[in-house]
């Protein structure tokens, strides 16, 4: 039987900017895992960090959470990750 974790996703949205803030929450038993996920424009920056451009919304945070399902499907129980940093060479 599948089991299907269910969210809401809550937005605020103003006509000038579109979506300026979204929240993620759990929905239902109180004993599950809790997901809780916030995001809103950036003021203080440019025109790009808002919603729908290039901040990570909480529609990419639900892919994510999909892309973790599959891989607990697959036998998989943490993630290990290997750093590689490159210094960049003085010109």
């Amino acid at each position: 039987m599948e089991k299907i974790k269910n969210l809401t996703l809550y937005e605020e949205e103003d006509y000038y900017e579109g979506v300026r803030r979204q929240e993620l929450y759990n929905t239902g038993d109180e004993n599950d895992i809790k997901i809780y996920f916030s995001v809103g424009n950036l003021s203080e920056c440019p025109e790009d960090a808002i919603i729908g451009r290039d901040l990570f919304d909480a529609n990419d945070y639900v892919n994510v959470l999909r892309q973790g399902i599959k891989l607990a499907k697959l036998g998989y129980d943490d993630v290990f990750v290997t750093v590689v940093k490159e210094e960049k060479e003085e010109e």
